[in-house]
Parts: C-alpha cells; sequence; structure tokens
C-alpha cells in the first residue's frame, strides 16, 4: 500500500495509487490481519467511529459500515460525523441535517449557520494546507472535519443538548431534532452557548438567550463580548464599557473607556487614559492611577507610570516600585525586568539576580 492509516474500530485506512489487474485504485480498509475487508475505491475514508466511516466516491460524501455496505447515500457535497445522533451535511449550496437512518430531519434549505466559519474557513485551511489554489473534495473533507473540531464563539453548528444554529436569509436562530425553532431565527447574529446563555444581536442591539429563547438579558447594549468569564461579561453602552454577571446585573458601571474581563477575581479597567483595576463587586481596589497595566499572575500585576514598570499585589500596594524598563509576567515565583539596559531575575519580594544575557 502507499499509505496507511492509523486504526480505528479495529480496521485501518490504505491507499493504493495505481490500479493494477488485482487492485483498483483509491481508499480502503484492512483488519488487524492485513485482511482486505473494504476494497480500495474510495476517494477518500474517514476513520470508524461508532460503526461508520465517511467516504467519497464519484466526488461525493457518504457513509458505510465495517462491511462496506452503503449506510448513507453518496450525494452529499460535504457531511460531517455524527453529533448526538445528527450529522451536518450540504447538498446542492443548502445545508440541512440527517439522523443516523439517513432520513433528512432538518430539510436541507439551510444556509451556513456560521457564515465565513463553515466551508469558507474549511477552504482556507485546505488552501493553506496544499498550498494550491484548487480544492478536489477530499481535501475539503479533510479540512471540514479540522473545522468541525475547532470551538469558537461562533454559534454551534452541531447539536449541543438537543439543539442547533441555523440561519436563513440572513437570520439566526436555533432547532430541535424535529426542525422546530426552540430560538426564533430573527437574530442578525447568535453566539454559541457559554454558562447556558447565547449572545444575540437584533436591530444592531446585544443580549443574551437562554435555551429557550428566553431574552434573560436584555438587548440595549451597543456591543458585548460572547463568553462569560468567572460568571462576568464585557458590554458597552454609549461608548462606555462595564462589566455584567449572568443575571444581567451591571456590576461594574458602564462608565469605562474599557474594561478586562475578570482574572483571578480583578478586572483592569481603564478611563481617561489612566489604568486600574476593581473586584467583583465593582470597586475600584487599585485606584486609577497608572498609565499601562497587566492583568495579575500569581498575585501580582504588571503596572506603569512614567515609563517605568513595577508590581502591585491585590491590595494596591506596590510591593516591587516602579522603576524597570521592562517587565514580565511572574511565572513559579520568577520574574525577568530589564534595568539600565540589563536583563534581572526578580522574585516576589522583589530581590534582584543578575543574569548574564537575555
Amino acid at each position: 500500500y502507499n499509505q496507511v492509516n492509523t486504526f480505528s474500530e479495529g480496521l485501518v485506512a490504505v491507499y493504493v495509487a495505481k490500479k493494477t489487474n488485482t487492485s483498483p485504485k483509491g481508499w480502503g480498509f484492512i483488519d488487524l490481519d492485513g485482511n482486505e475487508v473494504i476494497p480500495p475505491r474510495y476517494e477518500w475514508v474517514g476513520s470508524f467511529m461508532d460503526g461508520l466511516a465517511l467516504a467519497i466516491f464519484n466526488n461525493k460524501v457518504g457513509m458505510i459500515d465495517r462491511d462496506g455496505n452503503e449506510v448513507i447515500p453518496f450525494k452529499y457535497d460535504l457531511l460531517s460525523r455524527f453529533k448526538e445522533d445528527m450529522a451536518l451535511g450540504k447538498l446542492k449550496g443548502k445545508w440541512g441535517y440527517i439522523d443516523r437512518d439517513g432520513n433528512e430531519a432538518i430539510p436541507f434549505i439551510y444556509d451556513d449557520p456560521s457564515s465565513n466559519f463553515g466551508e469558507n474557513m474549511a477552504t482556507g485551511l485546505a488552501l493553506s494546507m496544499a498550498g494550491v489554489s484548487y480544492v478536489d473534495p477530499a481535501k475539503l473533507m479533510e479540512s471540514f472535519h479540522l473545522a468541525d473540531e475547532i470551538k469558537t464563539k461562533r454559534a454551534e453548528r452541531f447539536f449541543n443538548q438537543g439543539i442547533v444554529a441555523v440561519r436563513l436569509n440572513g437570520k439566526y436562530g436555533y432547532l430541535d431534532k424535529n426542525g422546530d425553532e426552540v430560538i426564533p431565527l430573527k437574530y442578525s447574529y447568535i453566539g454559541r452557548f457559554f454558562n447556558g446563555l447565547a449572545l444575540v444581536v437584533f436591530d444592531k442591539k446585544y443580549g443574551f438567550v437562554d435555551r429557550s429563547g428566553q431574552e434573560v438579558i436584555p438587548l440595549k447594549y451597543d456591543d458585548a463580548e460572547p463568553y462569560f468569564f468567572e460568571g462576568f461579561t464585557k458590554v458597552k453602552l454609549d461608548k462606555k464599557w462595564g462589566l455584567i454577571d449572568l443575571k444581567g446585573n451591571e456590576v461594574v458601571p458602564l462608565k469605562y473607556d474599557d474594561v478586562h474581563n475578570f482574572d483571578n477575581g480583578m478586572a483592569l479597567v481603564k478611563l481617561n487614559n489612566k489604568c486600574g483595576f476593581v473586584d467583583k463587586n465593582g470597586q475600584e481596589v487599585i485606584p486609577l492611577k497608572y498609565d499601562d497595566a497587566h492583568p495579575f499572575t500569581e498575585g501580582l500585576a504588571r503596572v506603569n507610570v512614567n515609563k517605568k514598570w513595577g508590581y502591585v499585589d491585590i491590595n494596591g500596594s506596590e510591593v516591587i516600585p516602579p522603576k524597570y524598563e521592562r517587565a514580565r509576567i511572574f511565572t513559579n515565583g520568577r520574574a525577568r525586568v530589564r534595568l539600565d539596559g540589563k536583563w534581572l531575575e526578580i522574585d516576589t519580594d522583589g530581590n534582584e539576580r543578575h543574569l548574564d544575557s537575555e
């Protein structure tokens, strides 16, 4: 064989590059003893999962079982693995979902729910991998499944807890496995669920819905982050940023020019070109007096004043006074800093040790 993949469910995909009297060209499967269980005939095959493998035959995607039987017909342009017993597919330019019996449970009438994340991303990945301007279906399927595994803030293209995002005529919503609208297709953007909430945009206003479609955080903001960190996320209104909790309470008031998400219980905030930190009660525990700052690591945050760097603790004490030209984060109780053009190593008490070179 010209190429051999790894075993999956007792079978391994093998490739024959040239047709011979005893074997056709293409991909097939052999078992642990080297017996040819599924003869090479496919342009591309995936690994077996739950007894099924994706394959391409005559430039169309379908699925076969471990005996080589065609379980899902070879008619799709793209097809995903099954997630919660549903597989995303593309047929004649439209997207839908099939069940394990091959029934088109959700009709192929929808646009790519993730817009430029779907086929365009898969194509882009394939192009970069292949280094060519043309991508054949086999290469596209490889990259489609790479994109399948990527977790992003975009909407769920694959079923998760019984629902999935779809897009039709530029509007987004979520469907259940019966194809019923759980979250109506009315939003110009809909995100992935984090902590039970998904960011939505309607009429250029941002808010959050739960899995039942209830708008639990009103759509009143001009911008918002799609995910919650430590139970909080960033929102913007009238050009000012703040932080809300999962119930929509504005814990950090919307008065700052910029805010960072909470990290170790502290959030970096900026106002009038000065930086400081607030706690989860919205209190400015470290005053906004620094020219620049970075989030906390190992209990210390880098701060800059008059172009000099130092470190503050969570109480705002300058445990290492700003005097360094550059400063890096603490790792295992050590950080590198530069003073008078030379690099030093310091501990969390500010004790210095000279380094020969950076």
